[in-house]
């Protein structure tokens, strides 16, 4: 059974006008397709909604830990043992400033050594070389370290994290990462405080930062504090286009792998 099959009759306009009847299940689109694929094969393990930071942008608003999210996710790994699981998310608040972490991280690749499983992380904790050891050392090559930079200016990313002193952290991070082979991926949200530096944000990964497996740049989605700042960080894809498009191509010319994610009002080029 389709998971959002509850959902297709409520418009019951819609649903009189396409089919001459208030109750009706819409045909299978590619949009069906797609979500159901997401809900067959993507797996979301949520740890925590805290956080060591408060981003502008943040669609999630930190909040003390709750233990029972951390329980769902380890009776979610109970459920799903011995399955063929393509895709497994680690996400959070911050997933890395609870003690279980490494635990989940550690089960996923036990458990689910061909997974692609991505963390969604701010990499501060990873600072610590401790820390960061301990986990690269229960990954293979299919984990995934997701990061958020915000800008190649120390004071504009810690603007929008709300947190003095995060860029260098996550720089850090990224480095003590990098030396025990982890693949990174970066993911750069895209503000009225970043967007005229685009271009200078792709040098700056080239010159700091090849090493990374996967660059992405993203448009801002406006939920909770982004909503709430959207007159501080909000800006239309339109707007900033072309100093995308030069900041992508400046990257795919030097051999990067480069993603545009959430920009489907951008005009194409």
């Amino acid at each position: 059974m389709c998971a959002y099959q509850a959902y297709c009759g409520a418009d019951p306009v819609r649903n009189y006008l396409e089919s001459s009847n208030i109750i009706h299940n819409m045909n299978g689109t590619q949009f069906c397709d797609k979500n159901k694929y997401i809900f067959d094969y993507l797996y979301a393990l949520m740890l925590t909604e805290a956080c060591n930071c408060l981003c502008l942008i943040c669609p999630q608003p930190p909040k003390k830990h709750d233990p029972v999210l951390y329980s769902a996710a380890l009776k979610v790994l109970d459920l799903i043992k011995n399955k063929d699981i393509e895709n497994i998310c680690i996400t959070s608040g911050e997933p890395t400033v609870i003690d279980g972490f490494s635990h989940i991280l550690g089960r996923c690749n036990v458990e689910h050594p061909d997974a692609n499983v991505s963390i969604l992380t701010n990499a501060k904790r990873f600072t610590n070389i401790d820390f960061t050891k301990k986990d690269c050392r229960c990954i293979n090559k299919k984990k995934l370290f997701c990061i958020s930079i915000h800008s190649d200016i120390y004071s504009t990313h810690d603007k929008i994290v709300a947190s003095r002193g995060s860029l260098k952290s996550a720089q850090s991070g990224i480095y003590n990462l990098a030396k025990y082979n982890a693949d990174i991926e970066i993911r750069h949200v895209i503000t009225r405080l970043n967007y005229n530096r685009l271009h200078e944000f792709a040098e700056h990964m080239y010159r700091y930062f090849p090493f990374c497996a996967h660059y992405v740049f993203m448009s801002i989605g406006l939920h909770e504090l982004a909503d709430k700042n959207r007159d501080m960080v909000y800006i239309d894809p339109y707007e900033y286009k072309d100093m995308l498009r030069k900041a992508v191509i400046s990257m795919r010319v030097k051999g990067f792998l480069v993603s545009i994610y959430n920009t489907s009002s951008l005009p194409s080029t």
